[in-house]
């Protein structure tokens, strides 16, 4: 054999060794990651001071804005992927111009998942729909918001309270539901 072929085949042994190393680790540490349960009374910070006055603007392929505000927060990991917020504010614009607004006592923000957490205290804002609930968590990658935990929905016409709500961001569409399949209980306004 030739120098010239030792060489090639040492090269692509060398990156099919490396290769499969990484895809290893990076299966290893979504395995992990993708167990973690999150306790909003346990979450403190060793990695990071408090930051004040949290800011951060990000947009979908489809073009709706998200906007997320907060008063505080901490870095939960040494890689800086999660933060824990306090006082969170936070905009979805839609393609169409309107807006949806949402605040909580606290957030989770991870940024690898695209996902945020909110807790205590949630409250929805979209043209005349109100949500109110304990915790709400928006999937910017699959544009839907779900809320949950005392959940309570106001209309124009009626109140409404169950378990869950799922909102679809890009078809603006709206499932409200109770968990064990009973009825949603549905209070008139007038």
């Amino acid at each position: 054999m030739s120098y010239k072929t030792l060489i090639q085949i040492f090269l692509i042994s060398l990156s099919l060794c490396l290769s499969f190393y990484f895809y290893l680790m990076i299966s290893e540490s979504r395995k992990n990651y993708s167990n973690q349960k999150i306790d909003s009374n346990s979450i403190h910070s060793d990695y990071a001071p408090e930051l004040k006055n949290i800011s951060y603007e990000s947009k979908s392929l489809d073009g709706t804005q998200f906007i997320i505000n907060a008063e505080t927060g901490e870095f939960l990991d040494e890689k800086k992927n999660r933060v824990f917020m306090k006082n969170v504010k936070t905009s979805i614009i839609l393609t169409n111009g309107e807006e949806i607004i949402l605040v909580s006592k606290k957030g989770l923000y991870d940024l690898d998942k695209s996902i945020i957490n909110f807790i205590n205290e949630v409250r929805l804002d979209y043209l005349d729909h109100k949500i109110e609930s304990e915790k709400l968590d928006v999937f910017f990658k699959e544009n839907l918001v779900e809320a949950y935990d005392n959940l309570r929905y106001k209309g124009t016409d009626y109140d409404l309270i169950a378990d869950k709500a799922s909102i679809n961001l890009f078809n603006r569409n709206i499932e409200i539901f109770m968990f064990d399949q009973s009825k949603v209980k549905i209070l008139n306004t007038n």
